[in-house]
């Protein structure tokens, strides 16, 4: 019986992955990771990409395994399907970016001449840069500005219209996180 007991918290030991459970590592942590995943599913908190979606589950359990200290619920929180791929949120990027030792805060610049409640000129728009600890060196992100939006066709959603320099704020963080962090 004893033997038993080791030879399970040897199985749970081999199913983790920095603390968290990495799904794919082997036959158990894939077992355990499934178990979980239907589990968590079935919660009325996870948005509706995930709820009833142990599959999708499953993969954000991978994903999350993969960051340091991020729960599978923070980041299911925090990341969209967007034509079945994962995306995750400008906010939970600059979060990220934020909490890293090798950057200062996001700080963001904005450019152009907006138009509260009508359309802004097309070079209205945002940056997001900050300062690379060890060099000292501004980083600068992509201008988004409203020709891409309209390009991009975001236009269509009413945000950009009552909180624009908010979405603003959160493309450029997702942009410059992506170019420049893409490994944090």
């Amino acid at each position: 019986r004893e033997l038993a007991h080791i030879e399970r918290q040897r199985a749970m030991a081999e199913t983790t992955f920095g603390g968290s459970i990495s799904p794919f590592s082997n036959g158990d942590a894939f077992k355990l990771a499934c178990a979980m995943a239907e589990r968590i599913a079935d919660s009325s908190l996870l948005p509706e990409d995930y709820r009833g979606k142990p599959e999708n589950v499953l993969i954000a359990m991978d994903y999350a395994s993969r960051l340091p200290n991020i729960s599978p619920i923070m980041l299911i929180q925090n990341m969209d399907v967007v034509k079945g791929r994962p995306a995750l949120r400008g906010t939970f990027l600059a979060g990220l970016i934020n909490h890293s030792p090798l950057f200062s805060r996001l700080k963001y610049e904005f450019r152009g001449t907006d138009n509260p409640g009508g359309k802004p000129s097309p070079d209205y728009g945002c940056r997001a840069y900050a300062v690379e600890r060890e060099t000292g060196e501004i980083i600068y992100g992509t201008w988004i500005d409203w020709r891409m939006v309209e390009a991009e066709g975001w236009s269509a959603n009413k945000k950009w219209t009552s909180m624009r320099d908010q979405m603003f704020e959160y493309r450029a963080a997702a942009f410059w996180s992506r170019a420049n962090a893409s490994d944090i």
